[in-house]
């Protein structure tokens, strides 16, 4: 009989943020920010890393624009 290879994934997120490609720019935004308390810096860490470790195109576009809005928005409230 054939072995089923069992794959670990390697990546787990810590805050559950309700972010989803489909939604709108600024709601998405809203939903990452406040699940990270307003802190911009772990927002866009957090979006960095869903970026990295997504094979879907859309879905690493969405979070890398998003990781990106999040390090400018940090830099300007320093």
């Amino acid at each position: 009989m054939a072995t089923k290879k069992v794959v670990k994934k390697w990546f787990t997120h810590r805050v559950h943020t309700g972010w989803h490609k489909g939604q709108s720019l600024a709601y998405r935004r809203r939903l990452v920010r406040e699940s990270h308390g307003g802190n911009y810096l772990t927002a866009a860490k957090s979006m960095l890393a869903l970026s990295n470790v997504s094979k879907d195109a859309s879905t690493r576009k969405a979070a890398r624009v998003d990781a990106n809005y999040f390090f400018k928005m940090h830099a300007r409230h320093k």
